[in-house]
């Protein structure tokens, strides 16, 4: 197994934030202040989970429900 550092840790989830950013700005159009402190807040788990959900959500609020 492959040993992470906090650095690299820190650097995924950066990439991760980027990319549900992205996605969801290109989908429904730029993400409000509180969806952009909302993903800069997730875990790297969280976000994939996201990732996953803006592929059938109708809106930005489908792919933060629970």
């Amino acid at each position: 197994m492959k040993y992470v550092t906090s650095i690299e840790r820190l650097g995924r989830q950066e990439a991760l934030q980027e990319v549900i950013l992205a996605q969801i700005e290109e989908k429904f159009g730029p993400p409000d202040a509180p969806i952009r402190s909302r993903v800069e807040k997730a875990s790297p788990e969280q976000i994939l989970l996201w990732a996953k959900k803006i592929l059938t959500a109708s809106s930005q609020d489908e792919i933060f429900a629970t």
